[in-house]
Protein backbone atom coordinates (compact mmCIF):
# COMPACT_ATOMS: atom_id res chain seq x y z
CA UNK A 1 0.00 0.00 0.00
CA UNK A 2 2.96 2.22 0.55
CA UNK A 3 4.00 1.52 -2.73
CA UNK A 4 0.64 2.74 -4.19
CA UNK A 5 0.87 6.10 -1.84
CA UNK A 6 4.55 6.69 -3.39
CA UNK A 7 3.10 5.86 -7.30
CA UNK A 8 0.35 8.70 -6.88
CA UNK A 9 2.25 11.27 -5.34
CA UNK A 10 4.51 10.66 -8.51
CA UNK A 11 2.77 10.82 -10.71
CA UNK A 12 0.98 14.62 -9.33
CA UNK A 13 4.16 15.60 -9.24
CA UNK A 14 4.98 14.92 -12.71
CA UNK A 15 2.13 16.52 -14.02
CA UNK A 16 2.85 19.70 -11.64
CA UNK A 17 6.46 19.79 -13.20
CA UNK A 18 5.18 18.96 -16.56
CA UNK A 19 6.35 16.60 -17.95
CA UNK A 20 5.93 16.01 -21.63
CA UNK A 21 7.05 12.00 -21.72
CA UNK A 22 8.30 9.73 -18.88
CA UNK A 23 10.19 6.47 -19.49
CA UNK A 24 8.62 3.37 -17.72
CA UNK A 25 11.30 2.26 -15.14
CA UNK A 26 11.14 -0.40 -12.63
CA UNK A 27 10.48 1.56 -9.61
CA UNK A 28 7.23 3.10 -11.55
CA UNK A 29 5.91 -0.29 -11.64
CA UNK A 30 6.88 -1.55 -7.71
CA UNK A 31 2.85 -0.94 -6.66
CA UNK A 32 2.03 -2.69 -10.05
CA UNK A 33 0.91 -2.27 -13.39
CA UNK A 34 -2.69 -2.66 -13.23
CA UNK A 35 -2.19 0.32 -10.83
CA UNK A 36 -0.18 2.24 -12.85
CA UNK A 37 -2.46 2.10 -15.31
CA UNK A 38 -5.50 2.92 -13.40
CA UNK A 39 -3.64 6.22 -12.06
CA UNK A 40 -2.46 7.52 -15.81
CA UNK A 41 -5.75 6.43 -17.24
CA UNK A 42 -7.07 10.09 -17.67
CA UNK A 43 -4.04 10.59 -20.60
CA UNK A 44 -2.81 13.54 -20.10
CA UNK A 45 0.61 14.59 -19.92
CA UNK A 46 2.94 13.34 -19.40
CA UNK A 47 2.78 10.43 -21.59
CA UNK A 48 4.05 7.30 -19.87
CA UNK A 49 6.57 5.19 -22.54
CA UNK A 50 7.62 1.61 -23.28
CA UNK A 51 8.36 -0.26 -26.56
CA UNK A 52 9.86 -3.53 -24.36
CA UNK A 53 7.38 -3.68 -21.64
CA UNK A 54 4.24 -6.41 -22.87
CA UNK A 55 1.44 -8.23 -21.18
CA UNK A 56 2.53 -11.63 -22.50
CA UNK A 57 -1.46 -13.09 -22.22
CA UNK A 58 -2.85 -9.91 -23.78
CA UNK A 59 -0.14 -10.09 -26.39
CA UNK A 60 0.09 -6.37 -26.43
CA UNK A 61 2.03 -3.84 -24.98
CA UNK A 62 0.47 -1.48 -22.15
CA UNK A 63 1.77 1.68 -23.37
CA UNK A 64 2.94 3.38 -26.43
CA UNK A 65 6.29 2.88 -27.77
CA UNK A 66 6.94 6.79 -28.29
CA UNK A 67 6.07 10.05 -29.55
CA UNK A 68 6.78 13.20 -31.34
CA UNK A 69 6.54 17.09 -29.53
CA UNK A 70 6.66 19.65 -31.36
CA UNK A 71 8.86 22.10 -29.71
CA UNK A 72 8.69 25.13 -31.85
CA UNK A 73 10.22 24.89 -34.92
CA UNK A 74 11.91 21.27 -33.96
CA UNK A 75 10.00 18.02 -33.71
CA UNK A 76 11.53 15.55 -30.95
CA UNK A 77 11.05 12.20 -31.10
CA UNK A 78 10.80 10.28 -27.46
CA UNK A 79 11.22 6.28 -27.12
CA UNK A 80 11.50 4.80 -24.34
CA UNK A 81 13.04 0.99 -23.33
CA UNK A 82 12.66 -0.24 -19.71
CA UNK A 83 15.08 -2.48 -19.32
CA UNK A 84 14.52 -4.33 -16.00
CA UNK A 85 11.21 -5.44 -13.74
CA UNK A 86 11.13 -5.14 -10.19
CA UNK A 87 12.07 -8.26 -8.48
CA UNK A 88 8.15 -8.84 -7.36
CA UNK A 89 6.96 -8.74 -11.08
CA UNK A 90 10.04 -11.53 -12.04
CA UNK A 91 8.08 -14.61 -13.57
CA UNK A 92 10.08 -16.97 -11.06
CA UNK A 93 9.18 -14.47 -8.18
CA UNK A 94 5.82 -13.23 -8.30
CA UNK A 95 3.47 -14.74 -5.49
CA UNK A 96 0.58 -13.81 -2.91
CA UNK A 97 2.78 -10.81 -1.81
CA UNK A 98 3.19 -9.20 -5.49
CA UNK A 99 1.26 -6.76 -6.63
CA UNK A 100 -1.84 -7.08 -8.58
CA UNK A 101 -1.44 -6.71 -11.92
CA UNK A 102 2.43 -8.37 -12.09
CA UNK A 103 1.44 -12.26 -13.86
CA UNK A 104 2.43 -12.24 -17.62
CA UNK A 105 4.56 -8.92 -17.64
CA UNK A 106 7.49 -9.99 -20.05
CA UNK A 107 10.40 -7.36 -21.55
CA UNK A 108 11.20 -8.28 -25.16
CA UNK A 109 15.58 -7.97 -25.87
CA UNK A 110 15.99 -4.37 -27.18
CA UNK A 111 17.83 -5.77 -30.41
CA UNK A 112 14.15 -7.03 -31.30
CA UNK A 113 12.27 -4.21 -30.64
CA UNK A 114 14.62 -0.67 -31.70
CA UNK A 115 15.40 -1.55 -35.11
CA UNK A 116 11.71 -0.99 -36.04
CA UNK A 117 11.41 1.62 -33.78
CA UNK A 118 13.97 3.80 -34.93
CA UNK A 119 12.80 3.68 -38.64
CA UNK A 120 9.39 4.65 -37.23
CA UNK A 121 10.51 7.36 -35.46
CA UNK A 122 13.52 8.99 -36.92
CA UNK A 123 12.08 10.01 -40.22
CA UNK A 124 9.76 11.99 -38.42
CA UNK A 125 12.23 13.46 -36.21
CA UNK A 126 14.71 16.49 -36.01
CA UNK A 127 16.50 14.88 -32.66
CA UNK A 128 15.67 11.33 -31.30
CA UNK A 129 16.06 10.47 -27.41
CA UNK A 130 16.17 7.32 -25.96
CA UNK A 131 14.41 7.42 -22.38
CA UNK A 132 16.70 3.72 -21.16
CA UNK A 133 16.21 2.05 -18.11
CA UNK A 134 19.46 -0.21 -19.71
CA UNK A 135 22.51 -0.52 -17.93
CA UNK A 136 26.05 1.28 -19.20
CA UNK A 137 27.43 -1.75 -22.05
CA UNK A 138 23.30 -2.03 -23.25
CA UNK A 139 23.39 2.05 -23.86
CA UNK A 140 26.89 2.06 -25.50
CA UNK A 141 25.79 -0.73 -28.33
CA UNK A 142 22.73 1.31 -28.83
CA UNK A 143 25.36 4.19 -29.80
CA UNK A 144 27.05 1.94 -31.98
CA UNK A 145 24.75 0.32 -33.95
CA UNK A 146 21.97 3.16 -34.11
CA UNK A 147 23.24 6.67 -35.05
CA UNK A 148 19.71 7.80 -35.42
CA UNK A 149 19.44 7.92 -31.94
CA UNK A 150 20.85 11.60 -31.00
CA UNK A 151 20.19 11.43 -26.88
CA UNK A 152 20.25 8.20 -24.59
CA UNK A 153 18.91 9.43 -20.78
CA UNK A 154 19.49 6.41 -18.53
CA UNK A 155 17.63 5.94 -15.27
CA UNK A 156 18.43 2.80 -14.39
CA UNK A 157 17.87 1.28 -10.97
CA UNK A 158 21.33 1.21 -10.02
CA UNK A 159 21.68 4.41 -11.31
CA UNK A 160 23.25 6.40 -8.09
CA UNK A 161 24.79 9.46 -9.61
CA UNK A 162 24.73 11.73 -12.35
CA UNK A 163 26.59 10.81 -15.36
CA UNK A 164 27.55 13.55 -17.26
CA UNK A 165 27.12 12.86 -21.08
CA UNK A 166 29.52 11.79 -23.40
CA UNK A 167 29.39 10.97 -26.83
CA UNK A 168 29.07 7.69 -28.39
CA UNK A 169 29.57 7.55 -32.14
CA UNK A 170 26.65 9.95 -33.00
CA UNK A 171 24.96 9.65 -29.67
CA UNK A 172 25.49 11.70 -26.68
CA UNK A 173 24.83 9.44 -22.94
CA UNK A 174 23.32 10.71 -19.90
CA UNK A 175 22.13 9.81 -16.75
CA UNK A 176 20.17 11.20 -13.82
CA UNK A 177 20.63 10.09 -10.41
CA UNK A 178 17.89 8.10 -8.08
CA UNK A 179 15.17 10.15 -5.96
CA UNK A 180 15.70 13.43 -8.00
CA UNK A 181 18.41 14.04 -5.12
CA UNK A 182 20.35 15.76 -8.04
CA UNK A 183 19.17 17.77 -11.29
CA UNK A 184 20.82 18.74 -14.47
CA UNK A 185 20.59 21.33 -16.73
CA UNK A 186 21.31 20.50 -20.11
CA UNK A 187 21.22 23.09 -22.98
CA UNK A 188 21.71 21.83 -26.90
CA UNK A 189 22.09 23.56 -29.50
CA UNK A 190 20.64 21.71 -32.56
CA UNK A 191 20.65 21.77 -36.46
CA UNK A 192 18.54 20.05 -39.07
CA UNK A 193 21.93 18.42 -40.35
CA UNK A 194 21.07 16.56 -37.06
CA UNK A 195 25.00 15.79 -36.18
CA UNK A 196 26.82 16.55 -33.26
CA UNK A 197 29.79 16.78 -34.97
CA UNK A 198 30.81 16.63 -38.74
CA UNK A 199 31.82 13.70 -39.98
CA UNK A 200 33.25 14.18 -43.08
CA UNK A 201 35.29 16.74 -41.62
CA UNK A 202 37.40 14.61 -39.57
CA UNK A 203 37.26 11.87 -42.08
CA UNK A 204 38.78 14.83 -44.07
CA UNK A 205 41.68 15.62 -41.73
CA UNK A 206 42.24 11.78 -41.21
CA UNK A 207 43.07 11.54 -45.24
CA UNK A 208 44.93 14.63 -44.86
CA UNK A 209 47.34 13.44 -42.15
CA UNK A 210 48.08 10.46 -44.06
CA UNK A 211 48.31 11.94 -47.16
CA UNK A 212 51.13 14.22 -45.76
CA UNK A 213 52.55 10.85 -44.03
CA UNK A 214 52.36 9.27 -48.18
CA UNK A 215 54.31 12.52 -49.19
CA UNK A 216 56.94 12.25 -46.72
CA UNK A 217 57.84 8.31 -47.94
CA UNK A 218 57.80 9.71 -51.38
CA UNK A 219 60.20 11.96 -50.18
CA UNK A 220 62.79 9.52 -48.26
CA UNK A 221 61.75 7.06 -51.51
CA UNK A 222 63.18 9.49 -54.06
CA UNK A 223 66.47 9.98 -51.68
CA UNK A 224 67.12 6.35 -51.64
CA UNK A 225 66.74 5.71 -55.03
CA UNK A 226 69.67 8.96 -55.51
CA UNK A 227 71.61 7.43 -53.17
CA UNK A 228 71.84 4.05 -54.88
CA UNK A 229 72.52 5.77 -58.17
CA UNK A 230 75.52 7.65 -56.36
CA UNK A 231 76.95 4.42 -55.26
CA UNK A 232 77.31 3.35 -58.41
CA UNK A 233 78.38 6.17 -59.80
CA UNK A 234 80.61 8.05 -57.36
CA UNK A 235 81.85 11.13 -59.72
CA UNK A 236 79.24 11.31 -62.16
CA UNK A 237 82.14 11.20 -65.07
CA UNK A 238 82.77 7.33 -65.41
CA UNK A 239 79.61 5.30 -66.57
CA UNK A 240 78.24 3.23 -63.64
CA UNK A 241 79.65 0.17 -62.51
CA UNK A 242 77.79 -3.66 -63.13
CA UNK A 243 74.98 -3.64 -60.93
CA UNK A 244 75.17 -6.34 -57.90
CA UNK A 245 72.87 -8.42 -57.47
CA UNK A 246 71.63 -6.96 -53.98
CA UNK A 247 71.36 -3.57 -55.24
CA UNK A 248 69.46 -5.10 -58.21
CA UNK A 249 67.02 -6.37 -55.90
CA UNK A 250 66.71 -3.48 -53.83
CA UNK A 251 65.56 -1.33 -56.83
CA UNK A 252 63.15 -4.09 -57.90
CA UNK A 253 61.27 -3.57 -54.45
CA UNK A 254 62.06 -0.13 -54.53
CA UNK A 255 60.28 0.46 -57.73
CA UNK A 256 57.29 -1.71 -56.74
CA UNK A 257 56.88 0.49 -53.83
CA UNK A 258 57.32 3.39 -55.67
CA UNK A 259 53.86 2.51 -58.15
CA UNK A 260 51.91 1.26 -55.10
CA UNK A 261 52.73 4.51 -53.30
CA UNK A 262 51.92 6.97 -55.77
CA UNK A 263 48.51 4.87 -56.60
CA UNK A 264 47.97 5.62 -52.83
CA UNK A 265 49.03 9.36 -52.85
CA UNK A 266 46.43 9.89 -55.79
CA UNK A 267 43.13 7.80 -54.64
CA UNK A 268 43.89 9.97 -51.38
CA UNK A 269 44.22 13.25 -53.05
CA UNK A 270 40.98 12.19 -54.68
CA UNK A 271 39.52 11.71 -51.46
CA UNK A 272 40.12 14.50 -50.23
CA UNK A 273 39.52 16.88 -53.23
CA UNK A 274 35.84 14.76 -52.77
CA UNK A 275 35.38 15.61 -49.08
CA UNK A 276 36.53 19.55 -49.53
CA UNK A 277 33.78 19.52 -51.45
CA UNK A 278 31.02 18.82 -48.89
CA UNK A 279 32.99 19.35 -45.50
CA UNK A 280 31.93 22.38 -43.40
CA UNK A 281 28.69 22.71 -45.43
CA UNK A 282 26.76 20.91 -42.48
CA UNK A 283 26.77 22.30 -39.10
CA UNK A 284 26.97 20.27 -36.06
CA UNK A 285 25.03 20.24 -32.46
CA UNK A 286 26.67 21.30 -29.73
CA UNK A 287 25.69 20.80 -25.58
CA UNK A 288 26.10 22.30 -22.26
CA UNK A 289 25.70 20.92 -19.28
CA UNK A 290 25.67 21.44 -15.66
CA UNK A 291 24.89 19.25 -12.63
CA UNK A 292 24.22 20.22 -9.43
CA UNK A 293 22.79 18.32 -5.61
CA UNK A 294 19.75 19.35 -4.38
CA UNK A 295 20.76 20.54 -0.87
CA UNK A 296 19.21 23.20 1.68
CA UNK A 297 21.05 26.06 -0.15
CA UNK A 298 18.34 25.48 -2.94
CA UNK A 299 14.62 27.41 -1.50
CA UNK A 300 11.37 24.81 -1.36
CA UNK A 301 8.75 24.62 -3.84
CA UNK A 302 5.57 25.53 -1.88
CA UNK A 303 3.55 22.88 -3.94
CA UNK A 304 5.52 20.61 -4.18
CA UNK A 305 6.80 20.34 -0.59
CA UNK A 306 2.89 19.92 0.52
CA UNK A 307 2.87 17.19 -1.79
CA UNK A 308 5.59 15.36 -0.25
CA UNK A 309 4.38 16.23 2.97
CA UNK A 310 1.24 14.65 2.09
CA UNK A 311 2.54 11.50 0.51
CA UNK A 312 4.65 10.94 3.92
CA UNK A 313 1.55 11.33 5.88
CA UNK A 314 -0.32 8.81 4.28
CA UNK A 315 2.72 6.27 3.76
CA UNK A 316 2.93 6.70 7.93
CA UNK A 317 -0.55 6.04 8.54
CA UNK A 318 -0.18 2.60 6.67
CA UNK A 319 2.64 1.79 8.42
CA UNK A 320 0.75 2.54 11.56
CA UNK A 321 -1.81 0.47 10.59
CA UNK A 322 0.29 -2.29 9.72
CA UNK A 323 2.43 -2.33 13.58
CA UNK A 324 -1.14 -2.48 14.80
CA UNK A 325 -0.74 -5.62 13.42
CA UNK A 326 2.16 -6.90 13.96
CA UNK A 327 1.82 -6.15 17.40
CA UNK A 328 -0.32 -8.96 17.78
CA UNK A 329 1.97 -11.29 17.01
CA UNK A 330 3.65 -12.11 19.89
CA UNK A 331 5.93 -15.02 18.41
CA UNK A 332 7.89 -12.43 16.22
CA UNK A 333 9.28 -11.23 19.39
CA UNK A 334 9.96 -14.54 20.98
CA UNK A 335 12.08 -15.88 18.09
CA UNK A 336 14.07 -12.37 17.27
CA UNK A 337 17.81 -12.89 17.77
CA UNK A 338 17.86 -9.09 18.75
CA UNK A 339 16.75 -8.27 22.90
CA UNK A 340 17.69 -4.59 22.83
CA UNK A 341 19.92 -2.61 24.42
CA UNK A 342 18.27 -2.86 28.25
CA UNK A 343 19.97 -6.57 28.35
CA UNK A 344 22.83 -5.17 27.40
CA UNK A 345 22.62 -2.91 30.55
CA UNK A 346 22.42 -5.81 32.71
CA UNK A 347 26.18 -6.42 32.44
CA UNK A 348 27.69 -3.28 30.71
CA UNK A 349 26.28 -0.26 32.58
CA UNK A 350 28.62 2.00 32.10
CA UNK A 351 29.10 1.66 28.50
CA UNK A 352 25.26 1.73 28.08
CA UNK A 353 25.16 5.01 30.03
CA UNK A 354 27.56 6.31 27.43
CA UNK A 355 25.76 5.04 24.53
CA UNK A 356 22.13 6.60 25.66
CA UNK A 357 23.41 9.64 25.05
CA UNK A 358 24.44 9.45 21.39
CA UNK A 359 22.60 9.81 17.99
CA UNK A 360 22.16 6.46 17.23
CA UNK A 361 20.21 6.54 21.08
CA UNK A 362 17.97 8.69 19.69
CA UNK A 363 17.67 7.93 16.37
CA UNK A 364 13.93 6.73 16.36
CA UNK A 365 13.23 9.89 18.07
CA UNK A 366 14.53 11.73 14.97
CA UNK A 367 11.67 9.66 13.11
CA UNK A 368 8.79 10.44 15.90
CA UNK A 369 9.57 14.41 15.23
CA UNK A 370 9.16 13.94 11.55
CA UNK A 371 6.29 11.93 11.88
CA UNK A 372 7.99 9.33 9.85
CA UNK A 373 8.21 6.32 12.56
CA UNK A 374 5.59 4.04 10.67
CA UNK A 375 7.60 4.74 6.76
CA UNK A 376 8.87 1.23 5.77
CA UNK A 377 11.48 3.05 3.68
CA UNK A 378 12.95 4.67 6.44
CA UNK A 379 12.62 2.84 10.07
CA UNK A 380 15.47 -0.15 9.28
CA UNK A 381 18.43 2.02 9.78
CA UNK A 382 16.70 3.73 12.71
CA UNK A 383 16.04 0.76 15.08
CA UNK A 384 17.97 -2.33 15.90
CA UNK A 385 17.86 -5.53 13.80
CA UNK A 386 18.00 -6.45 10.21
CA UNK A 387 14.80 -6.04 8.06
CA UNK A 388 16.14 -6.00 4.44
CA UNK A 389 13.44 -8.81 3.74
CA UNK A 390 10.40 -7.18 5.22
CA UNK A 391 10.47 -3.80 6.48
CA UNK A 392 7.68 -3.89 7.75
CA UNK A 393 8.70 -5.93 10.70
CA UNK A 394 10.47 -2.83 11.85
CA UNK A 395 7.44 -0.61 12.18
CA UNK A 396 6.02 -2.84 15.51
CA UNK A 397 9.17 -3.38 17.61
CA UNK A 398 9.23 -2.91 21.41
CA UNK A 399 10.78 0.30 23.51
CA UNK A 400 14.16 -1.67 23.89
CA UNK A 401 14.54 -1.99 20.33
CA UNK A 402 13.99 1.69 18.93
CA UNK A 403 16.83 3.31 18.15
CA UNK A 404 20.34 1.90 16.91
CA UNK A 405 21.44 0.04 19.94
CA UNK A 406 24.37 -2.21 21.06
CA UNK A 407 23.07 -5.39 18.61
CA UNK A 408 23.47 -2.85 15.72
CA UNK A 409 27.00 -2.51 16.20
CA UNK A 410 27.92 -5.86 17.98
CA UNK A 411 25.44 -8.50 16.73
CA UNK A 412 22.69 -9.98 18.49
CA UNK A 413 22.48 -10.65 21.88
CA UNK A 414 19.75 -13.51 22.35
CA UNK A 415 22.41 -16.36 22.45
CA UNK A 416 25.41 -14.80 24.13
CA UNK A 417 22.91 -13.85 27.00
CA UNK A 418 21.48 -17.36 26.95
CA UNK A 419 25.01 -18.44 27.17
CA UNK A 420 25.22 -16.16 30.15
CA UNK A 421 22.30 -17.81 32.30
CA UNK A 422 23.11 -21.08 31.55
CA UNK A 423 26.54 -20.49 33.42
CA UNK A 424 28.22 -21.66 30.50
CA UNK A 425 30.65 -19.69 27.69
CA UNK A 426 28.83 -16.47 26.81
CA UNK A 427 28.47 -16.72 22.64
CA UNK A 428 31.22 -13.78 21.30
CA UNK A 429 30.20 -10.84 20.33
CA UNK A 430 31.71 -8.27 17.34
CA UNK A 431 33.99 -5.94 19.34
CA UNK A 432 34.18 -3.20 16.37
CA UNK A 433 31.99 -3.59 13.66
CA UNK A 434 33.20 -3.74 9.86
CA UNK A 435 32.73 -0.93 7.91
CA UNK A 436 30.11 -3.02 6.25
CA UNK A 437 27.49 -2.48 8.65
CA UNK A 438 28.23 0.78 9.22
CA UNK A 439 27.55 1.78 5.24
CA UNK A 440 24.24 0.04 5.31
CA UNK A 441 22.72 3.04 7.09
CA UNK A 442 25.37 5.54 6.04
CA UNK A 443 25.20 5.66 2.40
CA UNK A 444 26.78 8.66 0.39
CA UNK A 445 23.20 10.05 -0.20
CA UNK A 446 22.32 9.71 3.56
CA UNK A 447 25.91 10.74 4.95
CA UNK A 448 28.10 11.71 2.83
CA UNK A 449 30.56 13.07 4.73
CA UNK A 450 30.81 9.67 6.59
CA UNK A 451 34.07 9.06 7.60
CA UNK A 452 34.40 5.08 9.01
CA UNK A 453 38.07 5.21 11.16
CA UNK A 454 36.42 8.70 12.59
CA UNK A 455 32.98 7.34 13.99
CA UNK A 456 34.86 4.15 15.44
CA UNK A 457 37.09 6.29 16.94
CA UNK A 458 34.72 8.52 18.44
CA UNK A 459 32.20 5.73 19.51
CA UNK A 460 35.14 3.80 21.04
CA UNK A 461 36.03 6.93 23.18
CA UNK A 462 32.42 7.10 23.50
CA UNK A 463 31.56 4.19 25.29
CA UNK A 464 34.73 3.52 26.83
CA UNK A 465 33.72 3.09 30.63
CA UNK A 466 34.34 6.28 32.49
CA UNK A 467 37.26 5.99 35.49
Amino acid sequence: MQDQAVARGLVAAYHAMEFDAVGINALDLAAGLDFLLEITADRQPPVWLSADLIHQELDEAPFPSGIILDKGDSKIGVIALTGSLPPAMMEDEVGPSAPTGTSGLALLPWRQVLPELVARFSPESDLLVLLSGLEAADNEAIAAEFPEVHLIIVAGRNTEANLHPRRHNNTVITAVGRQGKRVGLMEITWTRDRIWFDQELAQLEEKRQELDRLNWQWRSLQRSLQWVEEERSPGGSEPPAAETESQKIYRQRMAAYQDELQQEIEALQKAVAELEQVAGRRQAGSFNNLFFNLDHNFPEDAEMLQMVATINQEINEIGRGQAAVRRQNQEERETSPYLGWTACAQCHQPQTANWQQSRHAQAYETLEQRQRQYDPACISCHVTGTYEDDESLALSLPAPLRGVGCEVCHGPGRQHVAGRDQAGAATALTRRPPAETCRRCHTVDQSPDFNYLEAMNYLEELCRPTP
